[in-house]
Protein backbone atom coordinates (compact mmCIF):
# COMPACT_ATOMS: atom_id res chain seq x y z
CA UNK A 1 0.00 0.00 0.00
CA UNK A 2 2.04 2.96 -1.19
CA UNK A 3 1.83 6.07 0.66
CA UNK A 4 3.02 9.71 -0.15
CA UNK A 5 3.21 12.87 1.18
CA UNK A 6 0.68 14.18 -0.92
CA UNK A 7 -2.13 11.41 -0.48
CA UNK A 8 -1.98 11.97 3.55
CA UNK A 9 -4.84 14.13 5.39
CA UNK A 10 -4.81 17.65 6.44
CA UNK A 11 -7.70 18.29 9.11
CA UNK A 12 -9.57 21.40 7.69
CA UNK A 13 -12.42 23.38 9.35
CA UNK A 14 -14.65 21.31 7.30
CA UNK A 15 -13.02 17.45 8.34
CA UNK A 16 -10.03 15.88 6.59
CA UNK A 17 -8.68 16.10 3.31
CA UNK A 18 -5.96 14.84 1.08
CA UNK A 19 -2.91 17.82 0.41
CA UNK A 20 -3.24 16.89 -3.03
CA UNK A 21 -6.79 17.69 -3.02
CA UNK A 22 -6.39 20.72 -1.25
CA UNK A 23 -3.51 22.10 -3.94
CA UNK A 24 -5.74 21.64 -6.73
CA UNK A 25 -8.31 23.80 -4.84
CA UNK A 26 -5.97 26.40 -4.04
CA UNK A 27 -4.76 26.56 -7.86
CA UNK A 28 -8.57 26.48 -9.01
CA UNK A 29 -9.09 29.80 -6.78
CA UNK A 30 -11.60 27.97 -4.96
CA UNK A 31 -13.02 29.07 -1.19
CA UNK A 32 -10.67 27.25 1.24
CA UNK A 33 -11.63 25.93 4.81
CA UNK A 34 -9.14 27.03 7.33
CA UNK A 35 -6.46 24.47 8.46
CA UNK A 36 -6.24 23.28 12.20
CA UNK A 37 -3.26 24.65 13.59
CA UNK A 38 -1.87 24.45 17.21
CA UNK A 39 -1.25 27.27 19.55
CA UNK A 40 1.22 26.11 21.89
CA UNK A 41 1.47 29.35 24.22
CA UNK A 42 -2.43 28.59 24.87
CA UNK A 43 -1.82 24.46 24.35
CA UNK A 44 -5.04 23.89 22.29
CA UNK A 45 -6.23 23.97 18.62
CA UNK A 46 -7.27 26.42 16.47
CA UNK A 47 -8.40 26.86 12.98
CA UNK A 48 -6.43 29.52 10.55
CA UNK A 49 -7.05 31.22 7.13
CA UNK A 50 -4.08 29.76 4.30
CA UNK A 51 -2.74 32.36 2.61
CA UNK A 52 -0.95 30.56 0.13
CA UNK A 53 0.52 26.87 -1.12
CA UNK A 54 3.41 26.32 -2.74
CA UNK A 55 4.95 22.97 -4.77
CA UNK A 56 7.81 21.15 -5.04
CA UNK A 57 9.78 18.40 -4.49
CA UNK A 58 11.35 17.46 -1.06
CA UNK A 59 13.28 14.14 0.17
CA UNK A 60 10.90 12.63 2.68
CA UNK A 61 10.97 10.27 6.02
CA UNK A 62 8.82 7.87 6.89
CA UNK A 63 7.79 7.83 11.10
CA UNK A 64 6.40 5.20 12.64
CA UNK A 65 4.68 5.61 16.12
CA UNK A 66 2.77 2.07 17.73
CA UNK A 67 -0.69 3.07 16.21
CA UNK A 68 0.34 4.81 12.93
CA UNK A 69 2.71 6.44 10.38
CA UNK A 70 3.25 9.29 8.62
CA UNK A 71 5.44 10.76 5.42
CA UNK A 72 7.31 14.06 6.17
CA UNK A 73 9.59 16.50 4.38
CA UNK A 74 13.31 15.68 6.25
CA UNK A 75 13.40 19.87 6.26
CA UNK A 76 10.03 20.33 7.59
CA UNK A 77 9.72 19.99 12.27
CA UNK A 78 7.26 18.09 14.59
CA UNK A 79 6.09 18.91 17.56
CA UNK A 80 7.93 16.71 20.26
CA UNK A 81 6.96 16.64 23.70
CA UNK A 82 10.26 19.16 24.38
CA UNK A 83 9.18 21.28 21.16
CA UNK A 84 9.79 21.26 17.93
CA UNK A 85 12.21 18.68 16.51
CA UNK A 86 13.52 18.26 12.92
CA UNK A 87 12.54 15.61 10.93
CA UNK A 88 15.53 15.00 10.17
CA UNK A 89 16.86 14.26 13.44
CA UNK A 90 13.43 12.38 14.71
CA UNK A 91 14.71 8.95 15.99
CA UNK A 92 13.20 5.92 16.99
CA UNK A 93 12.03 6.97 21.22
CA UNK A 94 11.11 9.96 20.44
CA UNK A 95 7.96 11.39 21.94
CA UNK A 96 5.79 13.17 19.45
CA UNK A 97 2.58 15.19 20.01
CA UNK A 98 -0.56 13.92 18.30
CA UNK A 99 -3.82 15.14 17.87
CA UNK A 100 -6.34 12.18 18.32
CA UNK A 101 -9.13 14.52 17.44
CA UNK A 102 -11.04 13.59 20.49
CA UNK A 103 -13.48 17.15 20.76
CA UNK A 104 -11.43 19.10 18.05
CA UNK A 105 -9.04 20.09 21.27
CA UNK A 106 -7.15 17.42 22.68
CA UNK A 107 -3.98 15.79 22.35
CA UNK A 108 -1.91 12.96 23.49
CA UNK A 109 1.28 11.97 23.02
CA UNK A 110 3.21 8.77 20.87
CA UNK A 111 6.36 7.45 21.47
CA UNK A 112 8.54 6.92 17.73
CA UNK A 113 8.82 3.35 17.03
CA UNK A 114 10.96 3.57 13.66
CA UNK A 115 12.21 6.02 11.09
CA UNK A 116 13.38 5.26 7.27
CA UNK A 117 14.42 8.06 5.08
CA UNK A 118 12.96 7.37 1.89
CA UNK A 119 15.01 6.76 -1.86
CA UNK A 120 12.72 9.20 -4.33
CA UNK A 121 11.90 13.04 -3.26
CA UNK A 122 8.34 13.29 -3.87
CA UNK A 123 5.71 15.96 -4.25
CA UNK A 124 5.58 18.15 -1.09
CA UNK A 125 3.73 21.75 -0.19
CA UNK A 126 4.25 24.22 2.10
CA UNK A 127 1.23 25.96 3.39
CA UNK A 128 1.43 29.94 4.33
CA UNK A 129 -0.78 30.81 7.17
CA UNK A 130 -2.51 33.64 8.27
CA UNK A 131 -2.07 33.79 12.25
CA UNK A 132 -0.05 30.03 12.03
CA UNK A 133 2.92 28.41 11.39
CA UNK A 134 2.35 24.87 11.65
CA UNK A 135 -0.77 22.20 10.72
CA UNK A 136 -1.69 18.42 11.83
CA UNK A 137 -1.68 15.69 8.86
CA UNK A 138 -2.49 12.39 9.15
CA UNK A 139 -1.78 8.87 7.40
CA UNK A 140 -5.11 7.58 7.19
CA UNK A 141 -8.53 9.05 7.49
CA UNK A 142 -8.71 7.95 11.34
CA UNK A 143 -5.51 8.21 12.35
CA UNK A 144 -3.68 9.80 14.87
CA UNK A 145 -2.85 13.78 13.38
CA UNK A 146 0.52 14.93 13.35
CA UNK A 147 1.68 18.30 14.47
CA UNK A 148 4.18 19.59 11.18
CA UNK A 149 5.96 23.02 10.61
CA UNK A 150 7.30 23.35 6.68
CA UNK A 151 10.48 25.06 6.50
Amino acid sequence: DFMSFSSQFISMSCGLIKLGDLFELYRENRNLPQVKSFNEELNQFFYADIQEISCHKDPCKKINTSKDCIIVPVNSSLLAARGWKNAEKINQNDILVVDYGHNGVEWSVAECAATSCLPDKMTCFNLVLRRASNFVISSHYHGAGFIIKSS
